[in-house]
């Protein structure tokens, strides 16, 4: 977030900052880092006469700018704001830091570079500094510093130019100097030198006797003695006058070719300036950032040389790590002890899905970076095309998610600043026109960055002199040339006899990813370079730029070495699982031989009949420990079971021929393409490739678009882009972007602009009708509280200067009147009442409070409706020569409004009012007091407590809440003595200024000052719910307190429903008993739950509840455990459900309940052991009763009397009955590895085994398709596994990185949901198996498994969360975007539209009545 503050002043970024907004962030900006008191601001902004209501105005303003710069960016502190953003953030100090890198480099000698960063530092002027505060003393100094080095900055340029041998090009800026400030004699230094360097040694000594008229005309003095030494040097001809040669550059090119820029490369690195920004807002954040784009895209770069190196000059640690197949060892490089301030990067996070095997270590790794986040700034890179399995792991996917910054193809200008950059700096002369050639070559691929460095580098060896040429760039092959053209001058000076060794090393350095692309990889120079002829070839690939080695590692400088020489990528293409063999016998190899070479890690099995196999038909060069793993392994294999071996070398004859006859039948196809291909019309052909092309790139933007809907925290604005990306494509992807931005604020309902653009504080009418809130024109305005719409307003009177002005308005108890103070334009009937149903005055006038003009600050009724309180100023003339006016509380006796009002004074600081329920006592918020209304005395006073204005009572006159000053704490405290009762610890900053109870006393609502919003136990103090909602200033209550109200500011008036009953996702029930149930059950037609739990005494417990009607049963005694098992079944038609028994004396015996009273009907022993799961088979006609201990039977459904003998089928855990034609079931055995099961598909009837096969996940979640085709399965690996019965094809989903507890498919098939661990709820797509979205249920602390069913014959989604609360989800796409736009409140704005979908022409997003 740049501020520029050299010119008038302009914020980078969206946002509207008024005028009153410019001035404090500029006053702040002249101490950055450093508090400026409000008093200061203050005199800032209205010089000596502000007014009554300035630092209330004052307020307003932060927030404003925390609303623009993020809510970090400005910090309260005891003495003041404090402007908290980053230095180089503000263009005056990164001006400076140039200024003082240009003196350093200047004493160095290094005057190229001299110019070109005050050339980048002079720049940055556009005008005065702080143009704004010309009238404020602390500006005028700080702009007379910067300016007074503006002219030392200039002056150095053109020393630096003439130092380089560039007397001619300073010559016109010496001039232009002295014209503008003619009394400095260092700028007629530089013009004489300047002249005598050109030759002109007349004009030289002309302008030294100038100088002398000048300076005795208008100073009366003479030049000074070095003035005369000059003279008198040139007169003498002074060899020492003149200038070196130019410079032809320091011989060292300035790109890095295929090399990522590191940090020790920043003075190198242009072109990204924006990406680094961003990625350093993310930081300062949320401490965490995600660079994620496509390979060759400078990710990498921008990382090091970018973001680290500036934490690095902030005074940051860095600990920079890449992943290899071991992530966790890499980890080791961060020191246990390390503080906060040190920052953990890791480059080519990819890495951990390429190269590293193990998903355990994959997990833990992902999770210690998650852990990190919390602890210390963590900035990662990552390959866009691995994106789908980051969200295999969900806390790190969800910081990914709310982090990213996308990384794509450079604008022109970016990519002129790349080229010409380093050009500049490194003293070099660019040919006309090859800047444009090299940008129109590289401009549309996001991943030729390194192609284009490589060209350059290239370029640079060709170079004539100073000067790179369009020649020398086409001799270098160009951008798609240059790599392949070196690389292929390196095979050529290859011996012969040594080609197929330099192929092997090659292959060794890159490794084919899961879709056979090309993965650079580390490899230990010991394993490659083991002899002379190897040591060779690594020698000749790092003098050519196409290998690095460090630390012992080697590895290719950048993946695009494989894209761009289409040799290697033959190579590759050649044997892409051949690739992966070598190079994970590679690793297997080197650990084999780093143990001490023992048999238990040798290859066995598939796994080295598959390598035998590859070995047998290539030429690859082993290395002697590889050789040797391959023949122990052979032999122990041969000794250990050789009729094994012998099936092995079987498989892999048949494998080749299956190739074989696969590779015809791709030839066949092939061949049939190419003549189908040639039938085609061009001209058709080229309107499909522009129409798929012209798709790709609106698909690009919603799922782009859809992804930063999750980065901003502006509320409707990321609602907006998700809806924006849905509605330019219908696709898994941007379902998934939706869903996810309507789970972020799980109980907001809707949202609604406020009148006049802005509002101030707001007021909830008693009988829940409306909503009564100011503007800052000096409207009140009154909105239905049921859809937010604005009904009508009250004009309470232009302002009498321009301005800000405000209304605080209060209703009666009963509802009828609204009684309005004006806060901010004087009246001698400043306070009102209103008649809501109209908004305009009643017939009830108030008898004036005094014969001199007021303002007010509060207005309170009393509980009984008799009295009216308001809290008021008078506004005397001394109170406009700066003098503080005094202020007074009055209060109406409403039955008789023109008597004059009881007056309390009460000092001389605005006061936050509230009266005891009968009116007979008042409390004032500062200091808080306490006053006896009739007489005006003072009870007792908390001189520790001084509110802002936020002070309220309950009904029963007891307990006072109020805000506690600027700690960020919140007060209860008690009326009859004053006594703190809680402490309301949770906010940010300061309460501010609004603080109620809810109508029955139960809750407590507050709000602060950088829009958070809480709600809390009004008995204890401890916080229910709270929402960052960057809407100040206003909270409110329903009357059944449900609803919670809020808005403030140029914001939105927003309602969040405590309940879950209106909101998106809503709650239907909420089961007591337990807080964190072991097993939530709901019935195939999704009307019923059951829930079970276990007590703190061990006593098991289950639970029944309509989904439809809301009853609950109560508690039933039945033993249950915490494990993920299903407890039991429910019945086809949900009328009964059969259980068992955990643990009990008759564990084999299986229990109907009767779902709707939750007794016992029947019990009876159905298996001779322990019974481990049931299942109602044959539509609902029988029950399957499985156990370990014997073969599973099936039983009357009814009777639960054993139908036949036990089925002639191994043990088994659990049953899926299957749909269709005949009594079917699937039944699972354990494989005995826990991870994987054997399944068969049996005859309930007969016990025939139909098919049968293997799934290698245990199944913790199964259910059958409506049509009894297929069955998916879900277990611990959060994938589902679809299984076809028919073939016992299987097909596989994306993981969701949380163990599935269950699955339910729609009515007609077409959709899946399962419910998760992690409490997500997630819509599949059961053809394609793609995701289509996830909610979570809310919750507070560890997250709580739910499960899944839909509702009948309908798409709603019924969730039954184990924290007992139950909720109905509408999973229709059309419904989720019109709640996403209600929750939004308004449409995306064409100028909002033009920053995220610059390519798309606008459409309107939320269409508003």
């Amino acid at each position: 977030m740049g501020i520029n503050v050299l010119g008038p002043l302009t914020v980078d970024g969206p946002g509207r900052l008024g005028p009153h907004d410019r001035v404090v962030l500029q006053a702040l900006a002249t101490r950055l880092g450093q508090p400026v008191r409000a008093d200061e601001l203050v005199d800032a902004v209205w010089g000596e006469r502000p007014p009554a209501s300035a630092h209330k105005n004052l307020q307003s303003c932060i927030v404003r700018l925390r609303k623009v710069l993020g809510t970090q960016a400005i910090e309260t502190s005891p003495h003041g704001y404090v402007l908290a953003v980053p230095p180089d953030d503000l263009d005056a100090h990164d001006f400076e830091a140039r200024v003082h890198r240009a003196r350093a480099l200047l004493a160095a000698g290094e005057t190229d570079r001299v110019a070109f960063q005050l050339e980048q530092a002079l720049a940055q002027w556009r005008g005065a500094a702080f143009a704004d505060l010309t009238e404020w003393p602390p500006a005028r100094r700080e702009a007379g510093r910067l300016d007074e080095l503006r002219l030392e900055a200039q002056e150095m340029h053109v020393d630096a130019m003439l130092r380089s041998g560039r007397a001619r090009e300073a010559l016109s800026d010496a001039h232009a100097l002295v014209r503008a400030t003619p009394l400095r004699e260092r700028r007629w230094e530089l013009l004489v030198l300047a002249q005598y360097q050109t030759g002109a040694q007349g004009e030289a000594l002309r302008s030294l006797r100038q100088l002398r008229t000048v300076l005795a005309r208008e100073l009366g003095i003479d030049p000074s003695p070095e003035m005369g030494a000059l003279e008198q040097s040139i007169l003498n001809q002074d060899p020492s006058l003149m200038a070196p040669q130019p410079r032809t550059g320091n011989g060292e090119c300035p790109w890095q070719g295929l090399k990522a820029y590191d940090v020790d490369d920043a003075d190198r690195f242009f072109g990204r300036s924006r990406d680094v920004q961003a990625c350093l807002d993310l930081l300062a954040a949320g401490s965490f950032a995600a660079l994620v784009g496509p390979s060759g895209s400078g990710k990498s770069s921008i990382m090091r040389a970018g973001v680290l190196a500036v934490l690095r000059d902030r005074g940051r640690s860095i600990v920079l790590v890449t992943p290899t197949a071991r992530p966790l060892d890499a980890l080791t490089a961060l020191p246990e002890g390390a503080d906060e301030r040190t920052v953990l990067a890791v480059d080519q996070t990819e890495e951990v899905f390429t190269l590293c095997d193990d998903p355990d270590e994959r997990r833990e790794f992902l999770d210690r970076l998650a852990r990190e986040v919390a602890r210390r700034p963590v900035v990662v890179t990552l390959r866009g095309d691995r994106l789908t399995q980051v969200t295999e792991h969900p806390e790190f996917s969800r910081l990914v998610e709310r982090s990213l910054q996308l990384v794509g193809a450079l604008d022109e200008a970016a990519l002129r600043e790349a080229i010409t950059g380093p050009a500049l700096m490194a003293g070099l002369v660019l040919q006309p026109g090859l800047v444009d050639l090299l940008v129109r070559e590289v401009r549309d691929d996001p991943g030729a960055l390194p192609l284009l460095s490589h060209a350059l580098q290239e370029t640079w060896r060709r170079r004539e002199g100073n000067t790179m040429t369009v020649d020398g760039y086409h001799a270098s092959g160009g951008i798609h040339g240059a790599v392949a053209q070196s690389a292929e001058q390196l095979y050529g000076s290859t011996p012969p006899d040594q080609r197929h060794l330099l192929r092997d090393l090659l292959l060794r350095l890159v490794s084919p990813g899961g879709e056979g692309e090309a993965v650079r990889t580390q490899v230990p120079r010991r394993l490659i370079a083991a002899d002379e002829p190897h040591e060779q070839l690594v020698a000749m690939l790092v003098d050519a730029r196409l290998v690095t080695s460090d630390a012992g590692v080697l590895e290719i400088t950048h993946e695009a070495l494989a894209r761009a020489w289409p040799r290697l990528r033959g190579w590759l293409d050649d044997d892409v699982e051949g690739q992966r063999i070598r190079h994970h016998l590679s690793g297997a190899a080197d650990a084999w031989d780093t143990l001490g070479r023992p048999d238990s890690e040798l290859y066995r099995g598939v796994r080295l009949t598959r390598v035998l196999d590859w070995q047998s038909r290539t030429d690859s060069a082993l290395t002697d420990a590889e050789r040797e793993f391959l023949e122990r392994a052979r032999t122990v294999a041969e000794l250990e079971e050789q009729t094994a071996a012998d099936r092995a070398r079987t498989q892999a004859r048949l494998i080749r021929r299956l190739r074989i006859v696969l590779g015809g039948a791709v030839v066949l196809l092939a061949l049939a393409l190419v003549a189908g291909g040639f039938a085609a019309v061009q001209s058709d052909r080229a309107n499909q490739n522009a129409g798929r092309a012209e798709r790709a790139a609106v698909s690009a933007d919603a799922r782009r678009v859809g992804l930063r809907s999750q980065l901003t925290d502006d509320i409707s604005l990321s609602l907006l882009l998700a809806v924006a990306g849905a509605r330019l494509e219908d696709s898994p992807e941007t379902r998934t972007n939706l869903m996810t931005a309507l789970s972020m604020r799980p109980h907001l309902v809707r949202s609604a602009p406020p009148g006049g653009s802005y509002m101030e504080g707001l007021s909830v009418s008693p009988d829940g009708r409306w909503i009564a809130a100011s503007d800052e024109a000096n409207w009140m305005h009154l909105y239905d509280a049921s859809t937010s719409r604005l009904l009508r307003s009250y004009d309470a009177g232009r302002p009498p200067r321009a301005g800000q002005a405000w209304i605080m308005g209060s209703f009666s108890p009963d509802s009828r009147q609204l009684a309005v103070v004006l806060e901010s334009v004087e009246s001698t009937d400043p306070v009102r009442l209103l008649d809501p149903d109209t908004m305009q005055p009643t017939a009830t006038r108030l008898s004036s409070p005094g014969r001199q003009p007021a303002i007010g600050s509060d207005v309170q009724f009393s509980e009984d409706g008799r009295y009216l309180a308001a809290s008021l100023e008078t506004v005397p003339e001394q109170e406009r020569a700066g003098v503080a006016a005094p202020t007074y509380v009055a209060v109406w006796d409403l039955r008789s409004p023109s008597t004059p009002p009881v007056r309390v004074p009460t000092g001389t600081a605005a006061q936050g009012i509230a009266l005891s329920p009968d009116g007979s006592t008042l409390y004032t918020s500062a200091p808080l007091s306490a006053y006896r209304v009739a007489s005006g005395t003072r009870i007792w006073r908390r001189s520790d407590i001084t509110a802002f204005l936020g002070v309220d009572i309950n009904t029963a006159g007891t307990v006072l809440a109020l805000d506690g000053g600027n700690d960020g704490d919140g007060l209860l405290v008690g009326t009859a003595e004053g006594n703190t009762v809680a402490t309301l610890r949770g906010h940010r900053e300061a309460v501010s200024p609004d603080i109620l109870f809810s109508h029955d006393d139960t809750l407590v609502g507050s709000s602060s000052r950088d829009g958070q919003l809480i709600v809390w136990d009004a008995a204890t103090g401890r916080r229910l719910e709270g929402w960052d909602t960057f809407d100040p200033w206003g909270v409110g209550f329903s009357p059944d307190h449900d609803l919670v109200y809020g808005g403030g500011g140029d914001s939105m008036l927003r309602t969040w429903d405590l309940s879950l009953q209106n909101t998106y996702l809503q709650r239907t029930s909420q089961v007591g008993g337990s807080t964190a149930f072991a097993h939530a059950e709901i019935s195939p037609n999704g009307q019923q739950v059951v829930f079970s739990w276990t007590d703190d005494t061990g006593k098991g417990w289950v639970r029944f509840a309509d989904l439809v009607t809301g009853a609950i049963t109560p508690p039933g005694r039945l033993r249950t455990s915490k494990d993920p098992w299903s407890l039991g079944a429910w019945h086809p038609e949900g009328r009964l459900y059969a259980a068992r028994c955990e643990a009990c004396p008759d564990s084999g015996a299986a229990r109907l309940l009767d779902p709707t009273t939750g007794e016992l009907i029947v019990k009876r022993k159905v298996v001779g052991g322990e019974l481990n799961s049931l299942a109602y088979v044959d539509e609902g006609r029988s029950l399957f009763a499985g156990t370990w201990d014997g073969p599973p039977h099936v039983v009357d459904a009814e009777t639960l009397r054993s139908r036949d003998e036990p089925l002639d089928v191994p043990p088994s855990c659990c049953a899926t009955p299957i749909g269709g034609p005949g009594s079917t079931a699937m039944v699972y055995a354990s494989s005995g590895d826990g991870i994987s099961a054997h399944w068969q598909v049996i005859d309930v009837d007969t016990g025939d085994v139909t098919s049968e096969g293997n799934v290698d996940v245990f199944p913790a979640a199964s259910v059958a398709s409506p049509d009894g085709s297929t069955v998916a399965v879900g277990g611990d690996t959060g994938e589902i596994v679809v299984i076809d019965i028919a073939s016992g094809a299987q097909r596989r989903s994306t993981s969701l990185g949380a163990p599935l507890v269950s699955l339910s498919y729609s009515d007609d098939g077409e959709l899946l949901v399962s419910g998760a661990s992690d409490g997500g709820a997630s819509l599949w797509d059961a053809a394609t198996l793609d995701l289509l979205g996830t909610v979570y249920p809310p919750h507070h602390g560890e997250p709580t498994p739910s499960s899944t069913q839909f509702i009948g014959d309908t798409r709603d989604v019924a969730i039954a969360s184990h924290d007992g609360s139950t909720y109905r989800w509408d999973t229709e796409v059309d419904r989720a975007l019109d709640f996403a736009c209600q929750m939004a409140g308004r449409d995306l704005t064409e100028e909002e539209w033009t920053q995220v979908l610059p390519a798309q022409p606008y459409q309107s997003v939320c269409p508003q009545d």
